[in-house]
């Protein structure tokens, strides 16, 4: 499986997003095109407990960027209450598209 391409924040627009009712996979490839260099250290704190609607495009990725890598280091599958959460942060992400 290739990489998809980086994706800057500045440059997102609705048609890369997929739906929240999408395949998880899509999700996920959605979630690494997130550059993490985007970001400063501040918020590699944030995570699932969030209030994600007080968070910015950028914060929103990087958290999804941060768990599916997470996932993805355990070769495991999300758990039901994750892929719900990350289903949640796409639809937040596509609203402020």
């Amino acid at each position: 499986m290739t990489m998809p391409e980086f994706i800057p924040s500045t440059d997102l627009r609705l048609e890369h997003a997929p739906l929240s009712t999408a395949n998880i996979h899509d999700i996920s490839r959605f979630a690494i095109t997130f550059n993490a260099d985007e970001v400063g250290k501040e918020a590699w704190t944030l995570n699932l407990d969030s209030d994600f609607s007080t968070l910015s495009l950028v914060e929103l990725r990087c958290i999804l960027y941060v768990e599916q890598r997470r996932w993805n280091h355990y070769h495991r599958a999300y758990t039901p209450e994750v892929e719900a959460k990350l289903r949640e942060i796409v639809e937040r992400i596509r609203g402020l598209l």
